[in-house]
């Protein structure tokens, strides 16, 4: 989804998960939770830096926020012939898609909208692609900030239809 206000960019570098947290302990003892992915806080440091970078500004109401995940395909996946193997995955696997949206989501609170409670609408594809990255597009939600549902099924109602079309 995208429109006149929508800000779209891309922030190079393989997509990473938020996941699991880690308890560890600091010098004066205290207890602490940190990421347990190394690669995550680079990730959103990525993420929010091209987010910076493209111009993105926060917005006030609710957003969509849709994101295609890319990675480039390993050279497992391609037999001596340079042709792909039958047994391929169709989509990469790397990562848990609600995992990947965790993260950054929370790279562009702050950037893109105060916090991302303010996200209505989440969309993810992962694929394979020439460059590891993801594209990101922030919007705004729907006419006025509302979205505008149909009833549909069979108690629906119907549009009448005429007779000469």
């Amino acid at each position: 989804m995208s429109g006149p206000n929508a800000h779209s960019f891309i922030a190079y570098g393989a997509p990473a998960a938020q996941g699991s947290k880690s308890l560890v302990r600091g010098r004066n003892g205290v207890p602490r939770m940190i990421e347990a992915s190394r690669r995550v806080m680079p990730w959103r440091a990525v993420v929010a830096a091209s987010a910076l970078a493209a111009g993105v500004t926060v917005f006030r109401d609710d957003v969509a926020v849709d994101i295609v995940a890319v990675w480039v395909r390993p050279t497992s996946h391609f037999g001596r012939n340079g042709v792909l193997k039958k047994s391929a995955p169709p989509r990469p696997r790397y990562a848990d898609a609600d995992k990947i949206c965790r993260a950054i989501l929370d790279a562009l609170a702050g950037i893109a909208y105060a916090n991302d409670r303010q996200v209505s609408r989440l969309a993810i594809d992962r694929t394979w692609g020439t460059f590891s990255g993801a594209f990101i597009t922030i919007s705004p939600v729907g006419e006025n900030g509302h979205w505008v549902y149909e009833k549909v099924g069979a108690d629906a109602p119907r549009k009448e239809q005429n007779e000469n079309e």
